[in-house]
């Protein structure tokens, strides 16, 4: 949370600081200098950079399509399926719609509104 907040308010070297205590502890013994990142990396890379850091460091221990999601919503949807095509080109079938998921039809039928309520578009 104190990453983000660092990024998004325009301290990218509060953020790269940040980013640095974790390469530091990751690193290789003796090859903690190569592992740390400047201010610049932040401002250049921007939000990817600190989605990519986020999943080198939090690999198989949280769902990423969540930060995708997130964070990858303007032109429709568009970006998220940019996003995800440009670092899995295998992944074609990645649809806008994709970004949100369908709701359980047990979920819809415990509504007592639920066709008014309906389903998210594209399910």
């Amino acid at each position: 949370m104190q990453l983000k907040l660092s990024f998004n308010s325009n301290h990218p070297d509060e953020a790269a600081t940040l980013i640095n205590v974790l390469r530091r502890r990751a690193a290789l013994p003796g090859k903690e200098a190569d592992m740390l990142i400047s201010e610049s990396t932040i401002t250049t890379g921007g939000i990817d950079f600190i989605l990519e850091e986020r999943a080198r460091e939090l690999c198989g221990e949280y769902i990423r399509w969540f930060d995708i999601k997130r964070t990858k919503y303007g032109n429709n949807g568009q970006d998220f399926v940019n996003f995800i095509q440009t670092r899995n080109p295998d992944i074609t079938e990645a649809e806008p719609y994709h970004r949100l998921r369908p709701i359980r039809q047990e979920e819809l039928n415990s509504l007592l509104n639920g066709t008014e309520f309906g389903n998210n578009p594209g399910y």
